[in-house]
This record gives structure tokens, C-alpha cells and sequence, in this order.
């Protein structure tokens, strides 16, 4: 089975991370054109000369515009979209059937050897499922996704879904109303893989 692995997100601790990405596939990396601290709206530096070095564990490197400041979950789902629609000539050309959907500056471990039959048609795989949070919020985690070709689709419209009402709610308030609204059906099992943890610069 054809996977391909979308690593999609501000370019931070890659030298740290990448190294934990055991999904096996094609890798594309989305990122914006400037670095970006966490828990700030400025641009630093551009990234794209810092990207060379890890040339060769892309099949692609497509850099992206911020299309809002103060609103990055925003841009994460303008990167979906790119994503899907960059993707399209490959999933052709290549056959793909299974898309993986992370970020840059996850570190993972590795529990069990990643299986691409283990996957089924139809559901996108989370490391949880929909639940309400301390605050009586619906809550759903993007941290790593699986699923095939027809969600895929799905989640890159979100962003069309999510754009004119983002301020309105929380982010993971919208992406669960989405998936219920889209019958998306969640599988929550890829802990029983990996263990996920966000790097984040020491300051």
C-alpha cells in the first residue's frame, strides 16, 4: 500500500525530530516561508535555506504564505487545502492510498512497527475521539492523522468550512462539529504505535 506522509506545519526542531518519523511512505513537507516562536505572531528568519539539509527525505518542499497573523490554526488548515490540491498529480502518479498528517516538531516513539494494512477504508485514525474537555467543550486531537483518499479530501475542505467562522469557537470546537457534520468516523487507535511529544525551543 502507497502511503504518503504530509509533515505539515511551522518548521521548528526538525534536526530533533526528524529522525523520529518512522512512517513508512513518501514524505512532502508544507511549511510557512518565515519561522515563527511558539506563542508568537512575529516573523523571524526565513526558513527556506535551513530546509536544504533535509532535501532528501522530501519528495517535495512546498513553502506557503501566513495568511493570518494572529490566527495560525488558521494557516494549518490553508495547508491541508495546499496539501490536498499539491498532492493530486502525485496520488496519480504514485497510486496513493493512505495519507499520514503531522507536524514538524513532533518527537516520536516508536511502540509498534507502523502497519499499512492495519488501516481500513473509511476512517480517519486519531490518538483519541471526539470528547468533551474540562470546560464542557467538544474537543478532538489533530495531532497525528491516518486515513485514505475520500477523507483526505475532507480535511483539506475544511479549511472553506472553517475560514468564515474561525474566530467564533476554538479550533478543535469547529474541527469535531466538521467531522460530525461530514460523517467522518474516528478510529482512536495510534497510541497503541507511538507516543507523541511536542519539542519546544529552551528559552
Amino acid at each position: 500500500m502507497s502511503t504518503a506522509v504530509i509533515i505539515s506545519g511551522i518548521f521548528r526542531e526538525v534536526e530533533n525530530t526528524a529522525a523520529t518519523w518512522f512512517f513508512p511512505g513518501d514524505y512532502y513537507l508544507f511549511t510557512q516561508k518565515e519561522h515563527q516562536s511558539p506563542r508568537s505572531v512575529l516573523l523571524e528568519q526565513n526558513i527556506i535555506a535551513d530546509t536544504v539539509k533535509f532535501a532528501n527525505k522530501f519528495k517535495s518542499m512546498t513553502f506557503v504564505d501566513r495568511l493570518d497573523s494572529d490566527h495560525p490554526t488558521l494557516n494549518m488548515a490553508w495547508k491541508w487545502k495546499i496539501a490536498y490540491n499539491h498532492l493530486k498529480p502525485y496520488i496519480e502518479q504514485n497510486k496513493y492510498q493512505r495519507f499520514v498528517l503531522t507536524r514538524p516538531d513532533f518527537y516520536f516513539v516508536k511502540h509498534l512497527d507502523w502497519d499499512d494494512g492495519f488501516f481500513q477504508d473509511g476512517f480517519l485514525y486519531s490518538t483519541s475521539d471526539i470528547v468533551i474537555d474540562s470546560m464542557g467543550y467538544k474537543f478532538f486531537n489533530d495531532t497525528l492523522l491516518v486515513c485514505d483518499l475520500p477523507i483526505f479530501e475532507l480535511l483539506a475542505r475544511f479549511y472553506d468550512y472553517y475560514a468564515p467562522i474561525a474566530r467564533t469557537k476554538n479550533i478543535h470546537i469547529h474541527l469535531s462539529e466538521y467531522i460530525e457534520m461530514t460523517g467522518i468516523k474516528i478510529k482512536q487507535e495510534l497510541l497503541q504505535f507511538t507516543s507523541i511529544l511536542p519539542l519546544n525551543p529552551i528559552s
